[in-house]
């Protein structure tokens, strides 16, 4: 049960932070019509992947603090990184943006439930 709430927090902090952070990193634009789209979209996936990436350290580290873990930590920062990489690097559509947002997912989920 423990895993499973840590799993619904770590989606919600996804969602809704992310949200937050990006909607003010977004009002800090001088003009946000002039500034690029790629530029927009790097900003916006560089947030979502750390705060998925950081969720997982943060329940791997204080969590689940085994000295044996260090395998728990690399899967789920390794996704986020790959995720991040995947999205500045081909070109935009709809199933990337959803491939994207699943890898940040099951990089929280794995998190979550990787505990040895």
């Amino acid at each position: 049960m423990k895993k499973f709430l840590l799993t619904v927090l770590g989606i919600a902090i996804y969602v809704l932070v992310g949200w937050l952070i990006k909607d003010i990193v977004f009002a800090n634009y001088a003009n946000p019509l002039d500034t690029p789209v790629v530029n927009m979209m790097k900003h916006e996936a560089l947030i979502y992947c750390i705060l998925a990436a950081g969720y997982a350290f943060i329940i791997q580290c204080f969590i689940y603090s085994n000295d044996d873990n260090e395998i728990g930590m690399y899967l789920p920062i390794g996704l986020c990184v790959a995720a991040y990489f995947l999205l500045t690097s081909l070109s935009i559509s709809t199933g990337l943006i959803i491939v994207f947002n699943m890898l940040n997912i099951a990089a929280i989920i794995i998190g979550c439930y990787k505990d040895r």
